[in-house]
């Protein structure tokens, strides 16, 4: 057993443990999912695991695969519990990483395809963005920072390391952690009654 299996391991673990705290805090409606955030993270993931596994990255696709599931789940959450507040803005994000997605699906360069992989969850991660501008008390400041280390033991995972397989777990690793620097510099600019909590 090398480290990039032992980091996968590791992962997994943190990723459960995300997305529990994330799915207990959307159930006690402290958590409001933003449903095109999740969806598309949940499609890309999918056909990223798969891309991975084409690559022999098989300890990095279990860990985007696993993360594809919990997508799905908190999609189906967020139709219920999650924001309900949809921008233009929303829309066309969502719309644009739509509309990137079968093009990525039928290229037949890797690296093309993991480049447009990275474009497409850029643009998914853009109304959760907006939304914890706003209201940085309804997103999970807790699950986020697990991500963040999940992350980076999903790049930490990826064996090959090479562009085609490592430029996707580490734009989340970059995103993840972003996310969490502008949630807590947020919370700390703004009560939690002024952040939608």
């Amino acid at each position: 057993m090398d480290y990039h299996s032992i980091a996968a391991g590791i992962a997994l673990v943190c990723s459960l443990s995300a997305n529990v705290i994330y799915i207990r805090d959307t159930l006690k409606r402290k958590t409001k999912p933003h449903l095109f955030t999740w969806l598309v993270w949940a499609i890309v993931m999918g056909i990223a695991a798969t891309v991975s596994f084409a690559e022999g990255a098989t300890a990095s696709a279990i860990v985007i695969g696993h993360g594809s599931f919990w997508c799905f789940v908190i999609s189906l959450l967020a139709l219920r519990y999650g924001e309900k507040a949809i921008t233009r803005s929303d829309w066309g994000m969502f719309l644009s990483a739509l509309a990137i997605i079968p093009l990525w699906a039928v290229t037949k360069e890797p690296l093309v395809a993991a480049l447009l992989a990275t474009a497409i969850d850029t643009f998914g991660y853009g109304p959760t963005f907006r939304k914890a501008w706003h209201k940085p008390w309804e997103e999970n400041l807790k699950a986020f920072s697990v991500h963040v280390l999940l992350a980076s033991l999903s790049v930490l995972a990826v064996s090959p390391y090479l562009l085609v397989t490592g430029l996707y777990p580490t734009a989340i690793l970059i995103m993840n952690a972003a996310l969490v620097l502008m949630l807590i510099i947020r919370r700390r600019a703004l009560s939690p009654a002024e952040g939608g909590a």
